[in-house]
């Protein structure tokens, strides 16, 4: 856990900086709750996983972030 905010707040005070849109975020995150997953998804989070999460996905979701164009 972050001492000061979670993952959607932070993310959402680096949104308001003008060069982050070429910066990918993934939120590592213990919540598994769906409208908290999908409002990541919704303020632009580049990739979501949950923990404990398979080591192969979490590559996988690495990958795609590098990836992308």
């Amino acid at each position: 856990m972050m001492p000061e905010m979670d993952g959607i707040e932070f993310s959402l005070q680096l949104r308001d900086i003008p060069f982050k849109d070429d910066i990918p975020v993934m939120i590592v995150s213990a919540k598994d709750d769906f409208n908290e997953i999908s409002h990541a998804y919704t303020i632009g989070i580049s990739e979501y996983i949950t923990k404990p999460f398979d080591p192969v996905e979490l590559i996988e979701k690495v990958r795609r972030i590098l990836c992308s164009d």
